[in-house]
C-alpha cells in the first residue's frame, strides 16, 4: 500500500470566489494526480437562489453554468470532462434536461451516466457531479 501512497499528490480542495455559499464542510471540488473532480452541483445562482423553480431546462442550464465555472477556475473546458453523473428527480425530465446538456456540451461527449434520485431538496430536478483531466498550473489552474 506504501507504494501507491508514494505516488499521489496531496488533495487541493476547490473555491471559487464567485461561487455560491457552501457549508464549510463541503467543497466545490477538488484536486489531485491530475484529476478535477467536481461535487454534485445543483441550480444555485452565485448568491446562494434557486433558478428556475420546476423548470428542468432553467435548472438543468444553472447547473451547466455552475460546472463550466468551476472547469474554467481551473483552467479546464468541456473537452476536458472524462466522466458525468446525472440525478434527476424524476426520469420524465431527461428529454428537456438532454436538449440542454447536449447543446451546452458542443459536441463533446464524454461517458455519462443519468440515474433518478431523491435529491436533497424537493426543488432541485437535476444535480450534476463530474471528473475532468486537469494538470496543475495548466490554464488558471490555481497554483
Amino acid at each position: 500500500m506504501d507504494n501507491y501512497r508514494s505516488l499521489s499528490q496531496p488533495v487541493r480542495l476547490i473555491y471559487p470566489s464567485n461561487y455560491h455559499p457552501v457549508p464549510s464542510y463541503l467543497a466545490p471540488g477538488s484536486f489531485t494526480n491530475g484529476l478535477l473532480f467536481i461535487g454534485g452541483q445543483v441550480a444555485l445562482d452565485a448568491h446562494g437562489r434557486l433558478v428556475g423553480s420546476g423548470d428542468i431546462e432553467a435548472q438543468t442550464t444553472q447547473v451547466l453554468k455552475n460546472t463550466f465555472a468551476l472547469l474554467d477556475h481551473c483552467g479546464c473546458t468541456v473537452r476536458d470532462l472524462t466522466m458525468v453523473t446525472v440525478y434527476l428527480r424524476s426520469m420524465s425530465y431527461f428529454p428537456g434536461f438532454n436538449r440542454v446538456y447536449e447543446r451546452a456540451m458542443e459536441g463533446w461527449a464524454p461517458p455519462r451516466t443519468t440515474t433518478k434520485a431523491e435529491l436533497v431538496d424537493p426543488e432541485f430536478l437535476v444535480e450534476i457531479q463530474a471528473i475532468a483531466s486537469a494538470a496543475e498550473g495548466q490554464g488558471g489552474f490555481p497554483s
